[in-house]
């Protein structure tokens, strides 16, 4: 193993493979382990106010919906990032800096962290503030991220502000990942750094041994899976030593290729061993949630939604999924509870009222049928017509409300029915 800076595509490749592979996270709170080094340079910086760092989160957000990667990566520091995770190991200074330079290139190359967020967005997605949060002493602006599917993460940007006055991002925790950019750019550095090293690095610990031996394997997998051979994925890890095969990153690789071979006895075994080993971990979260959906297993799935609400501060959108899996099981009072609710936290949501619809028609309670198709209408530019194909709506035109909803609307369009989005594959 070469370390040189034409290296980079190789060991970048390797990077955003670990983290793409992993999703678009042991408390239950969204914090990850502490950093393996903490930054000299963030220590200079000033922290940002609250509503500094809400600038910040208006300028990204807007970024985001405009589809404008220049001025999404514009936000983001990737200096201090790389610097961040290369620090620590002494006497490989050319190695360190051929490696962040490689680093910088190959994810400029690659459209760096803007090419993982736009592209949802543009499809029907959303990318919102969320909330600014204090951990540690550094300000985190907390984003949701919503795939037009229906899929969702949160990102963490750690922020501050730089001596020009301008507010950076010098870190950022995916919740699907559940670590820190810095964390696995710092993991993948250390064959790197061991390999140009004259003397021993400092004392590793056993995972650490067992990762810089077991490099290349880690590499295997994560090409399998790109390629599609979860068998051989599956077969390579086996063979990993167990401080490998307990790790959080590899377990979700793990979890991939039993998904990719649908294979439900494997998958539940991966899923079994990562709630052992890192039993309140919500990243884990995020794919427990779908696994128990698509199970049909309704109460462990709310389980999951209350846990994720609870780690991330309260979020509308979570609140919406509860009320979905209410109606799904017939309890239409706590659906319609937490669909308002979700409404009263945000109001530009479109698929609570969706709930509302469904609750309604499911009550025949028609008047508020008719208040929330009329909200659809005038809030959200849905498009409304002839109900008499959809089943749901079988009693409702029959109704004397559904004759009134007929005279204000006269269009010979086929319906388009709201409905809420569904959970949708983990990124």
């Amino acid at each position: 193993m070469k370390c040189i800076r034409g290296i980079g595509r190789h060991w970048c490749w390797l990077v955003m493979g670990i983290v793409l592979v992993s999703g678009c996270r042991e408390s239950d709170d969204v914090e990850p382990r502490a950093a393996p080094v903490q930054s000299t340079a963030a220590k200079r910086t000033t922290v940002p106010s609250d509503e500094e760092s809400r600038r910040f989160a208006e300028e990204m957000a807007k970024a985001a919906r405009d589809g404008d990667s220049v001025v999404f990566e514009r936000l983001v520091d990737y200096d201090k990032m790389l610097n961040t995770a290369t620090q620590g190991v002494p006497g490989v200074e050319e190695t360190r800096r051929n490696f962040m330079a490689g680093a910088k290139e190959q994810l400029q190359e690659e459209g760096g962290l803007a090419a993982k967020v736009i592209p949802q967005v543009a499809q029907d997605g959303r990318y919102d503030l969320l909330r600014i949060v204090s951990i540690d002493g550094m300000k985190r602006v907390r984003f949701r991220l919503l795939s037009g599917d229906g899929g969702i993460d949160y990102h963490d940007w750690i922020v501050v502000m730089e001596p020009d006055g301008s507010i950076k991002a010098v870190d950022v925790l995916v919740l699907s990942v559940g670590e820190l950019f810095t964390e696995t750019f710092h993991r993948l550095f250390l064959p790197f750094a061991h390999e140009a090293s004259k003397s021993p690095l400092r004392k590793l610990t056993q995972w650490e041994d067992d990762y810089i031996r077991h490099f290349d394997k880690i590499g295997t997998i994560i090409a399998c899976l790109q390629g599609g051979q979860y068998r051989q994925a599956l077969d390579v890890y086996t063979a990993l030593p167990l401080s490998l095969k307990k790790e959080r990153v590899l377990l979700l690789m793990r979890m991939k290729a039993a998904a990719g071979l649908k294979n439900d006895r494997e998958y539940a075994n991966a899923v079994t061993d990562f709630q052992r080993f890192h039993p309140n971990d919500p990243s884990f979260l995020l794919r427990s949630l779908r696994y128990h959906v698509l199970r049909d297993e309704l109460d462990k799935a709310l389980a999951c939604l209350i846990r994720l609400d609870k780690a991330v501060g309260g979020d509308p959108y979570l609140a919406f999924l509860q009320a979905q899996l209410h109606s799904a099981k017939g309890e239409w009072e706590a659906a319609r509870s937490l669909a308002q609710k979700a409404i009263q936290d945000d109001p530009s949501l479109e698929g609570p009222y969706g709930t509302l619809l469904q609750v309604s028609l499911a009550q025949k309670n028609f008047d508020e049928t008719n208040r929330v198709l009329k909200k659809l209408e005038e809030t959200f530019q849905t498009e409304l017509a002839d109900f008499t194909q959809v089943p749901m709506f079988a009693d409702y035109i029959k109704s004397p409300q559904y004759q009134q909803w007929l005279k204000q609307h006269q269009t010979t369009k086929k319906p388009t029915t709201p409905g809420a989005p569904t959970q949708g594959e983990e990124r």
